[in-house]
């Protein structure tokens, strides 16, 4: 029944389907606090397209859509059915990215909560891949605590389990998934410290992490001490910035060289930033970025 319902969509909304190949499609949520969950669909197309839409089992707001050169598309953003669908027509793209937070995907389990979501497989693809971030200071529920009501810590049960120092994420990996088929998401989890005693530790820890950097630098005078303790992503920014021989590098080079999407690159140079390990300087109408620590000569 499940299926004949996700094959109705063909039917219900047939500019879902799309005549092109889906190379990769990657789904990123970020689950906060308060129950939203902050998405970023990035999708490759085998080709140029004219027309790109998302549908969201669901109410959502805060919709942006990038093409991929990081310019916003225009979109139109309806309720359609059961949920919403995310429309762009006229366009000229082979990478697009979708951002907005949905609601009512998390829900009560006991003292624990949980994110579900059900993926339709409306076009053909080669690559999908799905990859949800529990809120800062929220752990993956035991299964013990499960055992009596028959469910799992998260589905499907073969995801794997990472940590960026930060947040827990469960990530899957599927390789062409069937046309009409439906994948089943979800993750229980529990708030293991309140966002108040969260931000007092991450503020501690932070400042740790500041001064150990001011002393490895004063002893080694060596960025490249830090790289060990980013995650992928940040390291390439940082050894990108470090082979510059320009103090200051103009952020929309670094996503052209660098393969990132306007909205990806921006939340890795929003994180550095914090952490103060890169200056950003407006100018005009985008960012000129450089490391926090300059190298010194030999």
């Amino acid at each position: 029944m499940k299926r004949i319902g996700f094959l109705l969509l063909f039917l219900l909304f047939p500019t879902l389907t799309h005549a092109l190949t889906i190379e990769r499609m990657n789904i990123v949520i970020d689950i906060a606090s308060d129950g939203k969950s902050h998405w970023t669909v990035e999708i490759d197309y085998d080709n140029y397209t004219s027309r790109t839409n998302y549908y969201v089992f669901g109410l959502i707001e805060n919709v942006h859509v990038y093409g991929e050169k990081g310019n916003e598309l225009k979109c139109t953003v309806g309720l359609q059915g059961i949920g919403t669908l995310i429309n762009c027509r006229h366009i000229h793209e082979k990478h697009v990215t979708y951002t907005f937070t949905a609601h009512n995907l998390v829900n009560p389990v006991g003292s624990a909560k949980r994110f579900a979501y059900t993926f339709p497989v409306t076009s053909v693809m080669r690559n999908l891949e799905i990859e949800v971030r529990l809120p800062f200071g929220a752990v993956i529920i035991d299964k013990e605590k499960l055992a009596d009501i028959g469910l799992k810590p998260f589905v499907p049960e073969w995801g794997e389990v990472a940590s960026d120092g930060r947040q827990i994420f469960v990530r899957w990996k599927f390789e062409k998934p069937s046309l009409g088929s439906a994948i089943e998401v979800s993750v229980i989890y529990e708030q293991f410290l309140e966002a108040s005693h969260l931000m007092i530790i991450v503020s501690f820890l932070t400042i740790l992490f500041l001064v150990f950097l001011a002393v490895s630098f004063r002893k080694k005078s060596r960025i490249k001490e830090i790289l060990p303790v980013l995650n992928e992503n940040e390291r390439k920014v940082m050894q990108f910035l470090l082979a510059q021989k320009k103090k200051e590098t103009d952020q929309r080079k670094i996503a052209r060289e660098l393969g990132f999407s306007k909205p990806k690159l921006s939340r890795i140079i929003k994180d550095l930033e914090e952490r103060g390990l890169i200056e950003v300087t407006r100018r005009g109408r985008t960012n000129r970025i450089k490391l926090a620590f300059s190298k010194k000569k030999k």
